[in-house]
């Protein structure tokens, strides 16, 4: 079993108002660590993944970026990153995974004059069938 945790901080001048740490367990996992050049339109990254059976996912970028998924003309999902804020998810979130669908493919673009370490990590369900680890 892989888990993979989630950890929420929130603090004002006072001190720390929340501090949540939360673990979500899966049997499989996806992930990508690379580089986009700066000035780059519409990086193809080959990456699968079925949204019904994402446990947790992330997704970050140390710079400004855009994220198309599954085609860059008439993408299902367009998401906007901001340089080094992590676009998170988990079963527990209250909003709804990112993806509308599920995903065969990222197209990223990264306008700046500056490169871009782009990571994506997904804690999958890779037999949902076997209700297991739900």
């Amino acid at each position: 079993m892989l888990t993979h945790t989630r950890t929420v901080t929130y603090a004002t001048n006072a001190g720390a108002a929340a501090n949540n740490a939360e673990a979500n367990t899966g049997d499989g996992e996806i992930s990508y660590d690379g580089t986009i050049p700066a000035a780059t339109t519409d990086m193809e990254i080959d990456l699968a993944l079925v949204r019904a059976n994402v446990r947790a996912m992330l997704v970050v970028s140390s710079v400004d970026a855009t994220v198309k998924t599954n085609s860059s003309s008439v993408p299902d999902d367009t998401i906007s990153l901001h340089a080094n804020v992590a676009l998170t998810w988990t079963l527990n979130d209250p909003r709804a995974i990112p993806f509308t669908a599920d995903v065969t493919k990222l197209f990223v673009t990264v306008p700046g004059a500056a490169a871009s370490t782009f990571k994506v990590r997904a804690l999958i369900d890779l037999t949902p069938a076997a209700a297991d680890p739900a």
